[in-house]
């Protein structure tokens, strides 16, 4: 190096009061420090955990990864629950716990020792300690039986039929194996004094039970496995059905009552569904002391019906009855309406009576609803079905009637139009004159005046002698009447309204002469 640049290097760090190495920011300003500690340095065997603490000093905003690694006399995962190499102090936290939990041995031994050591990293500097230790006590009266586990049949199980095998897993680091029992509740089954511990119960009876094995070592220490429960079974449900009987016919709609004889010898029926055509209607889970169980079905529709009933037990095992044939029949009733008559006048002032008969072949007539101009304007629950109206509008209606059965079929009658008004028409004959004579042969001329305020003229029919002689349904209202005979003649014309009104004109005499 120049002796002049270290000339000027010394007299600038001089000047500044410092030496120039200090200026200079070190290699891992910025890292945190970490350092651990044994918070907990003793552990019992069969007793107590032990423990260490990772701690960081600085800014905590951020998960900070701590690389690990563990010396000692113990052994990882062996003398104590494995510990991972990689220990996080969570963002927020300035430390984190590690437990130290010693595994049982199942012979004596001595103390040892777990030494935990942190490595560098380049995202944190390490501070001291950088390592701690964590002494394992031995337990010296810690006793250690036999495990045993029944591994087959497993627990829930269902077998079907009176043969269940039998098997148990047994082991015992610290002595030998002496005796294992098979129980079923409190009754010993079998007794075995060497392996494989396996045994086949025969003639198992029907229903639940609940297995345990017992195990005994050389040294009089003894273990019994958790139970296990299986439920044995040799049949299937029986299930018929009582109600309805087969091809039997029921006025509907209707509510059906259906009833199904379901049962089995080694397991209680908790349900029995009732079917449609394959399709679900409803279930009973309550049978009586005769194990019939019965549901209702409302209301059910006009049809053929093939009901079936599914029966379960405890057990969960299923059987469907013989399906039995249902038909729900209705014919619909019989109506007339008997009033009003086609083509009745009423005048607005008169009552207009409506009436109809109505019956039921099956059943029995529930109401007849009266309807006028596709309005209903009453209802009738009991014979004679009639009721009367004062109110309608002048004009030309409609009537009708329906009668509804106790099953809710309806039928509707034919339709009967009527007239209401409340004005006559009037007409008068102005031609010939009263008491005209006429020559036999000759053409006599009629003419009418219909006067007509309520409705429209239909026609005006023109009559003599009470013989219809012609009708016209326009103006001028007149008729020729040809090659008349010689007689005396009474003249009269009749006026019909768009509404169905006549009247009669007052009468005309004449004379035809030969």
């Amino acid at each position: 190096m120049n002796h002049s640049v270290q000339l000027r290097v010394g007299i600038a760090s001089l000047w500044c009061g410092v030496a120039f190495a200090d200026v200079l920011p070190p290699v891992d300003a910025g890292l945190p420090k970490v350092r651990v500690v044994a918070t907990d340095p003793t552990a019992v065997e069969g007793g107590s955990t032990g423990l260490f603490t990772f701690v960081r000093d600085g800014a905590a905003t951020n998960d900070l990864a701590l690389q690990v690694t563990y010396t000692g006399s113990a052994t990882n995962g062996v003398d104590y629950v494995t510990l991972t190499n990689v220990v996080t102090i969570p963002a927020g936290q300035r430390a984190v716990d590690l437990l130290v939990q010693p595994t049982s041995e199942l012979l004596a031994g001595h103390d040892r020792t777990v030494k935990v050591h942190l490595l560098r990293t380049d995202t944190y500097v390490l501070g001291s300690p950088k390592s701690a230790t964590v002494t394992i006590v031995e337990n010296g009266l810690h006793v250690f039986p036999p495990s045993v586990q029944v591994v087959s049949p497993t627990n829930g199980a269902v077998i079907v039929g009176a043969t269940v095998p039998l098997v148990a897993d047994v082991s015992d680091a610290a002595s030998t194996i002496k005796t294992v029992l098979f129980y079923s509740g409190d009754h010993r089954l079998v007794e075995l004094k060497a392996g494989p511990y396996q045994w086949t119960w025969t003639n198992v009876p029907a229903g639940g039970h609940t297995l345990r094995a017992w195990a005994e070592d050389s040294l009089g220490n003894w273990t019994v496995s958790d139970p296990v429960t299986i439920t044995v079974t040799n049949s299937v449900p029986l299930v018929s059905i009582l109600t309805p009987t087969n091809h039997a016919k029921i006025h509907g709609p209707t509510d059906v009552t259906l009833t199904a004889k379901a049962s089995n010898a080694d397991s209680p029926i908790v349900q029995v569904d009732f079917l449609a055509n394959h399709h679900f209607l409803g279930s009973a889970t309550h049978g009586d002391a005769s194990g019939n169980f019965s549901f209702i079905v409302t209301n059910l529709h006009v049809g053929k019906f093939s009901i079936e009933a599914r029966a379960t037990d405890q057990l969960g095992r299923e059987s469907t009855s013989s399906a039995v044939e249902l038909d729900l029949t209705n014919v619909p009733p019989a109506i007339t309406l008997t009033s009003p008559v086609a083509g009745t006048v009423f005048g607005a002032s008169n009552v207009v009576a409506f009436s109809a008969t109505a019956a039921d072949s099956d059943g029995s007539v529930a109401k007849v609803v009266f309807v006028v101009d596709g309005k209903t304007v009453g209802s009738v629950s009991n014979a004679p079905y009639s009721l009367s109206l004062t109110n309608l509008l002048p004009g030309l209606h409609a009537a009708r009637a329906r009668a509804v059965d106790n099953a809710g079929l309806s039928t509707w009658s034919e339709q009967s139009k009527f007239s209401v008004t409340n004005q006559s028409p009037s007409v008068t004959l102005t031609a010939p004159a009263d008491h005209s004579v006429f020559v036999a042969g000759a053409t006599i001329a009629l003419q009418a005046d219909p006067k007509v305020t309520d409705g429209s003229v239909k026609s005006v029919s023109f009559f003599a002698n009470g013989h219809l002689l012609g009708t016209v349904s326009s103006a001028p209202f007149s008729y020729n009447w040809t090659k008349v005979k010689a007689g005396q003649y009474r003249l009269r014309a009749v006026v019909r309204t768009s509404y169905g009104v006549e009247t009669d004109s007052s009468v005309v005499n004449i004379t035809v002469s030969r």
